[in-house]
């Protein structure tokens, strides 16, 4: 009886061992191992900091109105856009509005009146809420302003005409009021000494960058309502967007920017923004 209870002991032991000898020459797996994260993955077993939150980091949105047609938007305009965000890594949410051409749909065009003067010359740079020609410093200035209130961030998949967005928002402070977060498709890469968009003004090589191509909620210009009358600091918002748009361009490159808005009557006030 002694030697049977020694014999499964023995055997228990051994396929105990070899399956502990399994696991810890497994291959590591790497991914993102915080679970409020976006891309949390549950089968890692090896945190490589891909992990994507919200940053309690803040970013200066730079609305720039432009044309084909608009000689001085090829001569300076477009340059000082690529400018501002060479200059300014990592800082600037880049969005150029095109009037005058079928580059940016109709829908945006007109819906951004709101934030734009009645009468408009282009190029026109708006920095946050600020028209300005003293474009590095006012960028320098939002991106210092304190305190942080709130920030996006995302995740995305592109499909052929298509791009999945998943959006986590937290508020960093206490509101109130109506706060809103579009989602914008941007395409930049586009020839613009050729074809269908060549540039007035434009030198050779000349591109156009970070066109507004699509937004989501059906392209509505301010998104939608993430909160409707007031949040506690540490409140977080999930949307997820499948956003349709077509490229102008095969070689282009299509990236990703978030912008929450603050609505206040017919006015809406930039808060901070994303760009990836």
């Amino acid at each position: 009886m002694k030697k049977i209870a020694f014999f499964i002991f023995a055997l228990g032991f051994a396929v105990g061992f070899s399956a502990c000898k399994k696991d810890n020459g497994a291959d590591p797996v790497s991914g993102c191992m915080d679970s409020g994260s976006l891309n949390y993955n549950p089968l890692a077993t090896v945190d490589d900091g891909s992990c994507v939150v919200p940053e309690q980091v803040q970013k200066a949105l730079v609305f720039q109105v432009t044309a084909t047609d608009c000689v001085n938007c090829g001569m300076w305009g477009g340059d000082t856009l690529d400018a501002l965000v060479a200059n300014n890594p990592g800082k600037v949410v880049p969005i150029a509005l095109h009037y005058g051409d079928n580059m940016t749909p109709n829908v945006l065009r007109f819906g951004f009146s709101p934030i734009l003067p009645s009468t408009i010359g282009t190029p026109y740079f708006k920095i946050g809420d600020v028209e300005t020609y003293y474009y590095n410093s006012q960028v320098a200035a939002l991106c210092a302003q304190t305190p942080v209130v709130a920030q996006t961030a995302f995740i995305y998949t592109q499909g052929a005409e298509t791009v999945n967005v998943k959006t986590r928002t937290e508020f960093f402070t206490a509101v109130n009021g109506v706060y809103m977060l579009a989602v914008y498709v941007l395409e930049s890469g586009i020839d613009g000494t050729s074809g269908p968009y060549v540039q007035a003004g434009g030198s050779a090589g000349y591109l156009h960058n970070y066109v507004l191509r699509a937004s989501s909620c059906n392209n509505s210009p301010f998104g939608e309502a993430i909160v409707d009358a007031n949040a506690l600091a540490g409140t977080t918002v999930d949307k997820t967007y499948d956003i349709t748009f077509s490229k102008l361009s095969a070689t282009s490159v299509i990236n990703i920017a978030t912008v929450i808005w603050k609505k206040e009557g017919s006015e809406y006030k930039f808060i901070n923004g994303y760009y990836k």
